[in-house]
């Protein structure tokens, strides 16, 4: 393994400080360069270089180290890769290096900012998202990283993904009366059991949650009673649409049995998505789906890779359905083309990190799977009637 002077040591140091063995290493790193042309580092968890180099030439200095360090980090804390600029106006992206729960180091890369956002329209820019993904599923095939602990973070974070969407959304329309809210939302909570659609169920329960939080104060008491009745119309909905009776008795009186000894909302709100879990899981034994099942499974697709490069024929496998067929159903059951569809979650996804973050433009760019800033800022006006700085200055201030 290369040396770099003082941030570099012998290759035989390397497992004691970073958690790798110099033959697999050198392995994953021939590999990644083959496919991508990029390079592969490792890091400790303050960044200090132990393996490989920047292909800048500047492996030290604490703002470097700073920046290593923290897409590490954060890619422990998300579960999946983090996407960072480094001082010298790299794109750099990271995985954690771990043995069971410790954090040893990193594996990171990086590629300049022209070719993540060529000037030149006609150069395609770099795939970074499946760069990242690739060097996600290198570090779970060599055994470095707990792929399930990270597994557990990404589940995480999607479940607070949709809660801050439901309160950024929740605070858009003004303080709506509770019952205004449950009318609103039963139907779409009732419509996804039904379907079987549980990412879509969660959404709405989460729309519902904070509509109870913001409503309810600190009583306890008042959102039990809210627990209780959507408990109720959870299984309801579940045993109409077929649901397992085993299964939705054994969920009612053992779920029902444990909310009278909750004291906190925290808790109570968890009880609440574990029973939604237990009434999905007696839907599994139902007959296929139909149509709008399939626009479902579309929609959860496309919901939740919103930020990738996805097209319309990737949705049409993820709904099981031939692009052409997928075409002709797409549009009857989301009352919107695909495009469309898509580019409005990517604006919905945008508007919640520039309300709730600084990070910079391109990045979000990046996350909300836009590989121009310059189309990004033209979708982002088309549908919120703003431009991203715009809007993240009238949200950040109020």
């Amino acid at each position: 393994m290369p040396k770099d002077n003082a941030h570099n040591p012998e290759k035989k140091d390397i497992p004691a400080v970073a958690g790798l063995d110099p033959a697999a290493f050198r392995k994953m790193a021939a590999r990644y360069r083959a496919r991508w042309g990029l390079p592969l580092y490792a890091v400790l968890p303050d960044g200090t270089l132990v393996g490989g180099r920047p292909t800048c030439g500047r492996a030290g200095g604490e703002s470097c180290c700073e920046a290593r360090s923290l897409a590490v980090s954060e890619s422990l804390r998300w579960g999946e890769p983090a996407v960072e600029f480094c001082p010298r106006r790299r794109i750099i992206w990271a995985v954690p290096v771990m043995r069971n729960q410790e954090l040893c180091g990193g594996l990171v890369s990086e590629a300049e900012e022209s070719r993540v956002f060529p000037a030149d329209p006609v150069t395609p820019p770099l795939d970074v998202r499946g760069a990242c993904a690739d060097l996600l599923a290198l570090a779970e095939e060599h055994n470095v990283l707990n792929a399930a602990l990270l597994a557990a973070h990404r589940a995480r974070h999607g479940q607070e993904q949709l809660r801050a969407e439901a309160i950024h959304a929740w605070k858009a329309r003004g303080a709506d009366d509770m019952r205004e809210v449950w009318l609103r939302e039963e139907p779409a909570l009732i419509d996804a059991v039904r379907r079987g659609d549980a990412p879509e169920a969660r959404a709405a329960l989460n729309r519902v949650l904070v509509a109870i939080h913001f409503s309810a104060g600190r009583s306890i008491e008042v959102i039990k009673s809210y627990c209780m009745e959507l408990a109720v119309t959870l299984s309801r909905a579940a045993a109409e649409a077929g649901g397992s009776p085993a299964v939705l008795l054994g969920a009612n009186y053992e779920q029902m049995a444990a909310l009278s000894k909750l004291n906190s909302e925290e808790a109570l709100l968890a009880w609440l998505i574990g029973l939604l879990q237990r009434v999905m899981d007696s839907l599994a034994s139902r007959a296929a789906p139909d149509q709008s099942a399939q626009c479902a499974r579309a929609l959860r697709f496309m919901r939740e890779r919103c930020g990738e490069m996805i097209t319309r024929d990737d949705a049409a496998r993820a709904a099981g359905v031939s692009p052409s067929h997928f075409s002709r159903i797409f549009k009857r059951h989301a009352g919107r083309g695909f495009a469309d569809l898509l580019n409005q979650m990517r604006v919905n996804r945008a508007c919640e990190l520039l309300a709730r973050s600084d990070r910079e433009l391109c990045l979000i760019a990046l996350d909300c799977g836009f590989s121009d800033q310059s189309y990004f800022q033209k979708v982002f006006r088309r549908y919120t009637g703003q431009t991203p700085a715009r809007y993240r200055a009238s949200r950040q201030s109020s």
